[in-house]
């Protein structure tokens, strides 16, 4: 009989966890009489997560595994984690800030049967509350909204892991700090899968309350930024490059403004002849604040515009390193143990 596992990645989500595996126990009914388990998978948490999270395990099919090196925390690691510790033959990947919504487990099932070489389906995320600029960039490109064949699922979705076996078999690459979700569709729609986004509410993001610049400077630190550079180390060469680096285009457009930048002041200032009043010149030198200031005039929101600015450039930055990063080989297992008491 099929099984159907809800994996919840977490990290330091003492105060939502309850809901997320709440809501996870509730589609129990949706997959009747298929089993159903939710594994959550902890990448060392600091404030108790864990811990509460085990509380369930006594009297209902949860089970806890945490990683035991804190080194090994990501992304990529969460979502491995929770996929190696899963046994469903439909596996659905959520964050432990979510609420997965009635009602979409079932149809989510019922269109990947109908679809047999649909390897993902997810649904709309809708947001708690835009509590910072990062927020309100991301509703407004629609990136986790937009129905229809994607080419990754953002904010999660529900896969076949027969897909993701032949996809690699790992859904997340324990070295990616961020855009797992992107490597795992990249690697599904090179083995001839697809996915796809349905009409319909998936999960709540209830998010954190955080300001704009202390989410850019946790994503920083975690390697976020850096992790583009990986991904277009492994992906940008592939079938789908294109649209990898496509994906980048504004950090990549700054990036490259600024080269342009650098050059036409050093020939400025070093190649004779050269006239340092040419108007020309100076409109290329001062190229990316042109786009600064096009952007405020256009927009008349100093804050969405800042917050756009910025991470473009820690964007083009993370880039860079990621690209000059050597990439290690894969470990095939990451090494983590199980709390409460498992089934």
């Amino acid at each position: 009989m099929n099984t159907v596992s809800i994996v919840i990645k977490a990290y330091n989500e003492v105060s939502k966890i309850d809901a997320a595996i709440r809501s996870a126990l509730r589609a129990a009914h949706e997959v009747y009489p298929w089993p159903l388990e939710v594994v959550v998978a902890d990448g060392l948490s600091l404030d108790g997560t864990a811990r509460r999270a085990a509380r369930w395990s006594r009297h209902a099919p949860v089970r806890v595994v945490q990683l035991i090196y804190a080194d090994d925390r990501n992304c990529g690691s969460g979502v491995e984690l929770g996929f190696a510790a899963s046994r469903g033959d439909w596996v659905f990947l959520m964050d432990g800030d979510m609420v997965l919504q009635p009602g979409f487990l079932a149809q989510a099932i019922a269109f990947l049967q109908s679809h047999p070489r649909c390897a993902g389906v997810s649904g709309v995320l809708e947001d708690e509350a835009l509590r910072n600029g990062s927020d309100v960039i991301r509703e407004r490109k629609g990136l986790s909204r937009t129905p229809g064949l994607q080419p990754w699922l953002n904010g999660g979705g529900l896969y076949r892991r027969e897909a993701v076996v032949q996809a690699g078999g790992y859904a997340g690459d324990e070295r990616l700090a961020a855009y797992e979700e992107a490597d795992l569709g990249l690697r599904l729609r090179t083995a001839g899968w697809n996915l796809f986004r349905l009409p319909i509410p998936a999960v709540l993001h209830r998010g954190h309350a955080d300001s704009t610049s202390v989410v850019l400077w946790r994503r920083w630190q975690s390697g976020r930024f850096r992790a583009a550079g990986h991904l277009l180390r492994v992906h940008g060469k592939g079938p789908f490059g294109r649209q990898v680096w496509t994906f980048f285009w504004h950090p990549l457009t700054m990036l490259g403004l600024w080269c342009l930048s650098f050059l036409t002041f050093l020939g400025l200032w070093l190649v004779p002849g050269v006239n340092t009043m040419d108007w020309r010149s100076v409109l290329v030198a001062g190229a990316p604040v042109s786009v600064l200031a096009l952007q405020v005039g256009l927009r008349r929101d100093w804050s969405q515009v800042w917050t756009s600015w910025l991470d473009w450039h820690l964007h083009a930055l993370g880039i860079l390193w990621g690209l000059m990063t050597p990439w290690r080989d894969r470990r095939p297992q990451l090494a983590f143990r199980s709390l409460g008491h498992p089934r």
